[in-house]
Parts: structure tokens; C-alpha cells; sequence
């Protein structure tokens, strides 16, 4: 037996190697994948993200200022961006609410459309007046926090869909 723990033997070769790619949490994941196929599983996890992601949201707005802190760097102080993005991501919930509540009695994609309109439409007035800028300069900006936005939500739902399963 040598240092590494493995035996050495000398003419005959094991009939089988022991496979040491496994972890525990990999096994522990696999295992949550493994409940993740079948129906009581999936429903737990939909449950899960449906749970947490009021949580997440509140841990979402810190990057969401600091986004705002980025581009809007002479105009504000981070505190200041932190609570203008509270404001904004309690637009956002009011909006959603309002038209959830009218998706309940209509159903069209058109609903989605006009609200995201709405939202983008009270977003840039905000901009505009919070920040004092020109038409063309919030459209820009506008224009970056929403590409940014977009990646650090992306990133949001990545970790909440990992949670949510790793929570099973």
C-alpha cells in the first residue's frame, strides 16, 4: 500500500477500476435531478421558484443600483440609485399586479405587449425627470441599464431555477 492509498500489484490487473469521479455533491444533485423527473418533483420545484422569487427580487435591486450607479455615474450617489430602483421595481410589481388581475379575464399576448409599454413608457419618464436628462440621452442610457438589467436578470433566473432545485 503506498501513500495514496491505492494497493500495487505486480502481474495481474484488477478486474475492475473504482470510479472516484463521483462527490457527494454530486451525487446529492444527481439525486435532486432524479426527483426533478418525476411529477410530485417538478411541482415541488415550480413551488420552490414560485416561493423564493419575491426573495430574490429583493436581493436583485443592490445590482439593479449598482447598474444605475454605472450609468448614471455623475449624476447620483449609490443610496440615492438604490432607493430610485426600489421605486422602480415597485412600478414594476404594480404594473404586473394591475394587468395580472386583467389577464385573469382576458387572455392575449397583446396584454403582455401593452404592459411591457407601459412599463418602458413610465421607466423613461422616471429617467428623465430623476435624472435631468434630454430625450435622446435618457433613450440611451435607457437603453444600457436594459441591456444590463437583462444580463443580471438572466443571471437571477439561472440561480433561482438552481435553488430551486437544489431545495427540493
Amino acid at each position: 500500500l503506498d501513500s495514496t492509498g491505492f494497493s500495487l500489484s505486480i502481474g495481474s490487473a484488477p478486474d475492475e477500476v473504482a470510479d472516484t469521479s463521483h462527490s457527494a455533491f454530486g451525487d446529492y444533485l444527481q439525486s435532486k435531478f432524479d426527483l426533478l423527473d418525476s411529477e410530485v418533483g417538478e411541482a415541488q420545484m415550480y413551488e420552490n421558484f414560485k416561493k423564493y422569487t419575491s426573495t430574490g427580487m429583493f436581493f436583485l435591486l443592490p445590482f439593479v443600483a449598482l447598474i444605475l450607479s454605472l450609468v448614471f455615474f455623475r449624476k447620483k450617489f449609490y443610496i440615492e440609485n438604490l432607493l430610485f430602483a426600489v421605486h422602480l421595481q415597485s412600478a414594476l410589481f404594480l404594473i404586473g399586479t394591475f394587468f395580472g388581475i386583467i389577464h385573469l379575464f382576458f387572455d392575449s399576448s397583446w396584454i403582455i405587449f401593452i404592459e411591457l409599454l407601459i412599463f418602458i413608457g413610465t421607466s423613461f419618464i422616471w429617467i428623465k425627470n430623476y435624472y435631468e436628462l434630454t430625450v435622446w440621452q435618457t433613450i440611451g442610457k435607457q437603453l444600457l441599464f436594459y441591456i444590463a438589467y437583462f444580463i443580471i436578470f438572466i443571471i437571477y433566473i439561472i440561480s433561482l431555477i438552481f435553488f430551486s432545485i437544489i431545495l427540493l
